[in-house]
């Protein structure tokens, strides 16, 4: 950059884009007409280097490819969603919606990934827009046919049944000689029932939006990513940070398992199945509240125990890969402290927590009968030697009322008063990088 004026009111200054920078009009690729796209083709390239020429290209000629691709993806997505939509059997139709985020998410990961890949110079543009599309096309296609050939639950739909609704029937029973169900110990068979049907759903939608979340993140951070270091911060983080995404999303999660897996039972007719067995509608919402109270115990306990310091790591690791400084580092520059009773008031420059100690320390005292200074001690550097002495060195001290009221003082030890913990501020955090108990803790600190 140069800096053009500088002024107690103003500054301006310039700053050089680096050669090859596509957006040179401030632009982003999406803000370009289809006519302005084509014509930067037709220009010669901006930089001289030809790993940025070819960069620089590849990022006009992706967006080209990518918008084409996407407006043609509407049509393999109904050819996907056709045979998806006449899923049912024992998954009922939540078996076709959790495959249809499926198939999302993966047409998404794949047009992300490849997009970065493309716009690094690292793809061709053709290959990055249109594969995602030919691979919804073939999924597409195999369902369709799968469909077509038989009426019978597609290969890895089993792989979305964790828990079976029923078991086959033993020889003995296919045989006619049918035995009478035994009496139920435990859990009773309706709650274990729906219990598996909310669980399995509970896992999908969980896992949908965690995925959602992580997709949102790498494409945030991904002009951070350069090397296998980054890349391994990267995962770090989105492994921190999934603690606390999964607490913040967990109720709406849970009213949707409930949402989906009742009017999957309503759509079957087992609803009014269960009702004319006699159960009523209360005692079918009997193992939902059981499925929140156990999503209250989680909370609490991921709330507790892992989220605070999950959070702190993950906030941390995002400023590395950035590469700025931590923003929960505790202020160590011109700090002033009253001790209690606010007869002394302390003050120091800088905390080096590296060496630990004080520069520009200063201690000052003040008459009891009124707010006047009566004494006053500075040293260049101070550091804690027991629970309230200091050692200094390259200091001074003044009194009032003393003939000579300034006098120097090389080095030496003094006693404070006060031990480290009470100069050294802590860092700046928010609540949900603390537990409750820390929470009271800090709170009785300030009281």
């Amino acid at each position: 950059g140069r800096v053009l004026t500088s002024t107690f009111k103003e500054q301006a200054f310039t700053i050089e884009r680096p050669a090859g920078f596509v957006g040179s009009s401030g632009k982003s690729l999406s803000e370009y007409g289809t006519l302005e796209l084509y014509g930067k083709l037709d220009l010669p390239p901006v930089a001289k280097d030809p790993a940025l020429q070819r960069k620089e290209r590849y990022g006009w000629l992706y967006e080209l490819h990518r918008r084409l691709a996407t407006a043609v993806a509407a049509l393999f997505f109904a050819l996907a969603g056709v045979p998806l939509g006449m899923v049912n059997g024992r998954g009922g139709k939540g078996a076709g919606f959790s495959l249809s985020i499926i198939v999302l998410l993966g047409y998404w990961i794949l047009l992300s990934a490849l997009g970065d890949l493309s716009l690094a110079g690292r793809l061709r543009p053709e290959v990055a827009a249109w594969f995602p599309d030919l691979a919804l096309a073939a999924v597409g296609l195999l369902l369709m046919a799968r469909r077509n050939r038989a009426a019978e639950p597609l290969w890895f739909k089993p792989l979305l049944l964790l828990f079976p609704s029923r078991q086959e029937a033993p020889e003995a029973a296919r045989g006619g000689a049918l035995r009478p169900v035994g009496i139920t110990r435990g859990i009773p068979i309706l709650d274990r029932y729906l219990f598996r049907r909310m669980l399995v759903f509970l896992l999908l939608i969980a896992a949908s939006i965690l995925l959602l979340d992580w997709i949102i993140e790498v494409r945030g951070l991904s002009e951070y990513i350069n090397n296998g270091e980054q890349a391994r911060r990267l995962f770090k983080y989105l492994i921190n940070q999934s603690p606390s995404v999964v607490v913040m999303l967990t109720p709406l999660t849970v009213l949707l398992t409930a949402l989906v897996t009742f009017g999957i039972l309503e759509r079957n007719n087992e609803v009014l199945a269960m009702k004319a067995s006699g159960i009523s509608l209360y005692r079918l919402c009997l193992p939902a509240l059981a499925l929140g109270l156990a999503a209250c115990g989680f909370l609490w306990a991921m709330g507790e125990a892992v989220v605070p310091s999950t959070s702190q790591k993950a906030q941390t690791t995002r400023d590395r890969i950035k590469n700025i400084a931590a923003r929960n580092m505790a202020r160590t520059i011109d700090v002033w402290l009253f001790a209690p009773g606010r007869q002394t008031l302390y003050h120091y420059n800088h905390w080096n927590a590296e060496e630990e100690r004080f520069q520009g320390f200063s201690v000052y005292r003040f008459a009891q009968e009124r707010f006047r200074l009566q004494e006053r001690f500075f040293a260049k550097r101070v550091a804690f030697t027991g629970k309230e002495e200091v050692a200094y060195a390259r200091g001074w001290e003044w009194k009032r009322g003393r003939p000579e009221p300034l006098k120097l003082l090389p080095k030496g030890d003094l006693h404070i008063g006060m031990p480290l913990e009470y100069f050294v501020v802590p860092p700046f955090l928010e609540g949900q990088y603390f537990s409750s108990r820390e929470l009271k803790k800090l709170i009785s600190e300030l009281q």
